[in-house]
């Protein structure tokens, strides 16, 4: 949750996030996404992104 999603053209980019450590229970252990995924949405699938050196530190309840 508390991600942030834009649409380019057909894709829709989702960024950043909120996930527990130790899974879908909350123990106050959070982490932040820091990845991109990408959905086209022609085929409705997830496509694979390119792995960057440097990321962006992950982040929640941010905007695009």
């Amino acid at each position: 949750d508390f991600h942030s999603a834009t649409i380019i053209g057909t894709k829709m980019f989702v960024f950043g996030g909120r996930a527990d450590r130790f899974g879908p229970f909350h123990s106050n252990n959070e982490i932040y996404c820091n990845k991109i995924k990408i959905f086209d949405t022609e085929t409705n699938c997830w496509l694979n992104t390119p792995t960057a050196q440097l990321l962006p530190e992950g982040r929640r309840s941010h905007s695009a």
